[in-house]
């Protein structure tokens, strides 16, 4: 396989949390970066979050560092250098741990292929992709979602089945996190009420976990509206050809002695009005705060709307003088159509 596939220098990017997945899906390592050289493959002010051990917690800063995989190409380790780890330890009461360092590797296991597979020479943006593959991202989206939404569901009986102390399933971090309670239970016991919460080690994994899937599933929804609007937006744009195929000839008519200022500045007014409802439909669409259905189209149904107007009044629509043209257009929806000559009241 070509090394320039598999280079996470290639795809990962700079200043924000890059999700690493190993292969079997179970590890999942996040890592920022604040500047990342594609050919050198060194990074700097470097940030990995390791959560996969319900025991301890693992943060690790570095100035700088470089990677590389292993002749396999399976395996990707980070050099880091002129750094710190901090540790937060939940098998025993306040476990922290900090330690400054020069150099370490972190070796990040069976993440190649995924790395392949999810930031391969085939990423496109949402821009560039065609409607097959923008509906395909939605639909794996959702389904990624789904499957979050059952994980932590299942979580969430299995943590509660262990608070009452019956039988849970086979689980690595709901059995560790059960080991951790059943020694405490035994060699320690609470002199505080108030303290319980924060220190019971079932809490403390179902709160770190339930923010890790909140968070996953808050990526997921936003990619998939991401995606939802960009198929909107390229269909409302294309759209939009016919909307002002009607709009034209009525104004054309209107205005066909209003020279060619008038012509223009009625077709930069009408552009600026929807390339602002465009914009502004996209970036209420891209938070949520609408539905992109909605907002993608707005504009178009709105000049539809004055388009079908003015083709419907096209009969009774005589030239207009340049100096009374803006006045005319304004007064066109309140104007009746004229009789026709020769026949009285």
């Amino acid at each position: 396989v070509d090394i320039g596939q598999k280079s996470p220098t290639l795809e990962l990017r700079e200043q924000i949390v890059n999700e690493i997945k190993t292969e079997s899906g179970v590890d999942v390592y996040f890592m920022t970066a604040d500047r990342i050289d594609q050919a050198a493959n060194k990074l700097e002010e470097v940030t990995i979050f390791d959560s996969n051990s319900s025991i301890r917690k693992r943060t690790t800063y570095a100035a700088s560092g470089e990677m590389a995989f292993n002749a396999e190409k399976t395996d990707l380790y980070l050099t880091l250098f002129d750094g710190v780890v901090h540790e937060v330890q939940t098998d025993r009461i306040g476990g922290f741990q900090r330690v400054y360092f020069d150099k370490q590797i972190i070796p990040l296991r069976d993440v190649g292929n995924e790395l392949e597979r999810r930031f391969g020479g085939s990423d496109r943006s949402d821009r560039e992709m065609g409607f097959k593959l923008l509906t395909e991202s939605v639909s794996s989206r959702e389904e990624e979602l789904d499957s979050v939404r059952i994980d932590s569901r299942e979580k969430s009986l299995q943590a509660l089945r262990l608070a009452l102390g019956r039988p849970i399933d086979e689980d690595t971090s709901m059995v560790g996190t059960m080991e951790i309670y059943q020694t405490r239970n035994r060699d320690a016991a609470f002199t505080d009420g108030t303290s319980l919460l924060s220190r019971d080690p079932i809490t403390q994994s179902v709160v770190i976990s339930s923010r890790t899937r909140a968070s996953r599933g808050a990526s997921l929804r936003a990619a998939a509206n991401r995606y939802k609007v960009e198929i909107h937006k390229k269909l409302a744009i294309a759209f939009a050809c016919l909307v002002f195929t009607i709009l034209g000839p009525p104004l054309a008519l209107r205005f066909r002695t209003g020279g060619v200022g008038m012509v223009a500045a009625s077709s930069s007014g009408i552009f600026a009005i929807y390339w602002l409802g465009l914009i502004g439909g996209e970036t209420l669409a891209d938070r949520r705060f609408a539905d992109p259905a909605i907002t993608m189209w707005l504009a178009n149904l709105v000049f539809l709307g004055i388009g079908l107007i003015l083709v419907s009044r096209m009969g009774s629509t005589t030239s207009t003088p340049r100096d009374q043209g803006i006045l005319r257009f304004a007064r066109v929806f309140r104007r009746r159509p004229q009789q026709p000559d020769g026949v009285s009241a």
